[in-house]
């Protein structure tokens, strides 16, 4: 697999899946992105497979899109072998930087996401 092809498309999916607001787009997403056992681990959470996942990735869009009207972006990606790494960044709705953080995200030889670790590094 060359992840060189993939990195910048997944990472994109990947990211912008987190303010989609539509239950169905959202669940064909994470079925398009993820392998269905695959797994997602913030520091206070793991989950997996995909009603895990689809729970997760809702209560986000709830807490920091509806609630606190932040948006996420990505801020740059990367990626070798079955490997990529994605900084984002949560923006309030005056384009302010709240939060940075990054994702560690392993494939598997499909190409969908077998594990994705994320760090809060602002």
């Amino acid at each position: 697999m060359n992840t060189n092809n993939v990195t910048d498309f997944q990472a994109d999916r990947y990211v912008e899946l987190w303010n989609t607001s539509e239950d169905e787009l959202r669940r064909a997403t994470i079925r398009s992105l993820w392998a269905d056992d695959g797994v997602h681990v913030a520091p206070s959470i793991a989950v997996r497979g995909y009603e895990e996942l689809e729970a997760r990735i809702a209560r986000s869009y709830q807490r920091w899109v509806v609630e606190e009207h932040c948006r996420f972006r990505k801020r740059a990606a990367q990626g070798h072998h079955n490997v990529v790494r994605i900084v984002w960044e949560m923006i309030d709705s005056g384009g302010n930087v709240e939060t940075v953080g990054s994702e560690i995200i392993v494939l598997n030889d499909s190409g969908k996401i077998a594990s994705a670790y994320q760090f809060l590094d602002q």
